[in-house]
């Protein structure tokens, strides 16, 4: 798996870079850095390890959707397209969303995330509720995010306090801090399943002990074990913490109705199975 991770982060940094140089060479010029994501498909990296991972879940092919047909009804709009749905018999089994963010600014962009997230989830649950999702068990839903890993988004960042104090979580934290906080708390409050941080330095910065990514893993979908260091082109580097205590919903038990039995990283990195958990 720490391959398939070095693999994704480098065909990130390689799209990335070629979308600036052909928006460079027609001539078309975007604001600061958005035209290395306007392109889009630099996370499809990412979202092919997740797939793969799904089927060796036992999931069939063709329940699994991608690019395309990935519309999901919506409540308070329409629809929404995930990166990547799961189908099968008529129930959604999995949603996932797969984000990034490069600096060198990080302000603006990490509170249209968190907005976007939390959003995204409540309009999906709200539809879910509202029997929009065919007859199906509790859906799985999962966030992936990719954080460059640099100075902007390491250092201590401050706060304003015009009125009251804000959480003293955030007080000094840099904008990785504040992204692990954030996914935290996504799945304290049950808006996403699991959720998945990663850092990836774009100038090859070999890993430290002060400048540690951080990821909280899909325990059930086994991308990676708890603790792994990732040496990679782009110098992923990666600590993990696997979710104690997080009930194996969707993915799981659409699993087990298919036939198979997935196993999950315990807290001691051994495999257990759900049934187990």
């Amino acid at each position: 798996m720490n391959h398939g991770i070095r693999k994704a982060a480098s065909f990130y940094w390689t799209a990335r870079n070629e979308q600036k140089q052909k928006q460079a060479e027609s001539g078309r010029v975007d604001a600061g850095l958005r035209g290395a994501v306007t392109g889009g498909a630099q996370m499809d990296g990412f979202v092919g390890l997740v797939r793969q991972v799904i089927i060796e879940c036992g999931i069939p092919e063709d329940c699994i959707y991608e690019r395309a047909r990935v519309e999901l009804p919506s409540y308070y709009r329409p629809e929404k397209k995930w990166d990547l749905i799961v189908i099968y018999k008529g129930a959604l089994g999995v949603a996932l969303e797969f984000k990034s963010q490069c600096g060198p600014s990080f302000g603006n962009n990490f509170n249209n995330r968190v907005e976007e997230a939390i959003g995204s989830a409540n309009d999906l649950w709200t539809a879910y509720r509202e029997g929009r999702l065919g007859y199906t068990i509790r859906p799985w839903l999962g966030y992936l995010f990719l954080l460059e890993d640099c100075r902007e988004s390491s250092v201590p960042v401050s706060v304003r306090e015009p009125h009251f104090q804000v959480d003293r979580v955030f007080k000094d934290a840099s904008y990785k801090e504040r992204y692990a906080i954030f996914c935290r708390r996504l799945v304290l409050e049950r808006l996403y399943d699991a959720t998945c941080l990663l850092t990836s330095d774009f100038n090859h910065t070999p890993p430290n002990s002060r400048n540690t990514g951080s990821i909280l893993v899909f325990p059930a979908l086994r991308i990676i074990s708890s603790g792994a260091n990732v040496d990679s082109k782009e110098s992923v580097t990666v600590s993990g913490a696997v979710m104690r205590g997080l009930p194996l919903r969707g993915l799981p038990a659409f699993s087990r109705q298919h036939g198979q039995n997935v196993a999950c990283p315990a807290p001691n990195g051994e495999l257990l199975s759900p049934l187990q958990h």
